[in-house]
């Protein structure tokens, strides 16, 4: 059998995962729609992997909202990421509602003009629970 710490430190760990994916969860639900088909375009681009960031362009970008191409895709693309790097993510203690972490979903985003790309780089307190979110956004940014 395990020591007690051993247990209640692995109890704490996965409150604190469980605690983050449903602030996660509850974010998203805020997240406009253009914010959620990039944020599931770069989840599925990158699976189960632990990325720490995600480049797409105007075209694809355009094409996972629409389904084709339009002369506004980088436009578009420029907000969807920017307003996505200005949200927060707030996450509660469930115990006491005393103790509040304010996280970002991204750490940086990069826009490229000339090159037509944006690249996200998430926050890295976020990795263990990207991959669980994408189950949540597939069925809302449809």
């Amino acid at each position: 059998t395990k020591p007690l710490f051993l247990i209640t430190l692995e109890d704490e760990m996965e409150n604190a995962e469980s605690l983050l994916l449903d602030a996660l969860i509850s974010a998203s639900h805020e997240l406009t729609l253009p914010e959620k088909r990039l944020l599931a375009l770069a989840l599925n681009e990158i699976g189960g992997r632990v990325v720490n960031s995600f480049r797409v362009t105007g075209p694809e970008f355009m094409e996972a909202i629409t389904g084709r191409i339009e002369d506004s895709a980088y436009y578009l693309l420029k907000r969807a990421s920017m307003d996505l790097y200005n949200r927060s993510i707030n996450v509660l203690d469930s115990d006491s509602n005393a103790s509040e972490i304010c996280l970002r979903w991204l750490e940086r985003c990069q826009y490229n003009q000339d090159e037509g790309w944006v690249e996200l780089v998430w926050d890295p307190e976020l990795f263990p629970s990207l991959y669980s979110l994408r189950r949540h956004l597939s069925k809302d940014a449809r």
